[in-house]
Parts: C-alpha cells; structure tokens; sequence
C-alpha cells in the first residue's frame, strides 16, 4: 500500500527562498498538493522559467495574503489541515543593515500572527 503524500502550506512561497522550495516540492513529486500562500502573485514575482513550469503544476494552488496583518494572516490557512507548513516568509533587503532591528520586529509580528491563526486561545 502506497503511503499517502501530505498537503503542503508553504508561506511565503513566491519569495526567494520559497519558490526554491515549492519547486523542489513539486519536482520530486514529494506532495500531493501545495498551497502558496505569499502578497505577491506567481505571475508578477518574477519566476524563471523552472519556476514558472512548477508554479503551473497542477497541484499548485495560490492564496494572496500578507502575513504582517493578522486578518490577513488567518485567512491564508483557510479551513483546510495542512499536514505540513513550510515558513519561508520574509523581506529580502540586502545592503540595509541599519534596518536589522526593525525587520526583526517584523518577523516576531508574522510569527504571532502565524500562531494566533493556527490556535487562537
């Protein structure tokens, strides 16, 4: 008996670390389907044409949200269960270290919105 492939979430899918891992996702045939979730669309976040073959794939579906707003944050796992989630959401900002704390304060924002939605006692 075949083992059933799980349902993937990846966050921030769409970005420079996360289309690397959707593609190596869908390439190696590792899930039966993934959910991108990411503020940028695939067909405006400049994919190359690897990615832009995977990110057409059946098995890929997009959902729009911005992880910073926790409205927003909530809605991008839907009422779907997810056997894994795969944070690669992030700012990519390079040469702009004086900025440093204040993404780090972004990024502790998306995670407690992150873990607001998932459980929200």
């Amino acid at each position: 008996m075949a083992a059933v492939k799980p349902k993937v979430l990846v966050l921030g899918g769409c970005g420079f670390i996360g289309r690397y891992v959707v593609c190596e996702l869908v390439e190696k045939q590792v899930c039966s389907s993934i959910c991108v979730v990411d503020k940028v669309p695939p067909q405006i976040a400049w994919l190359n044409e690897r990615q832009s073959k995977v990110f057409a794939d059946e098995s890929i579906t997009f959902r729009s949200a911005n992880l910073i707003n926790a409205a927003s944050c909530a809605s991008a796992f839907g009422e779907e269960e997810w056997d894994w989630v795969i944070n690669a959401a992030g700012e990519t900002k390079t040469g702009q270290l004086q900025k440093l704390m204040w993404e780090f304060k972004i990024e502790k924002i998306l995670a407690i919105n992150l873990l607001t939605s998932i459980d929200p006692s």
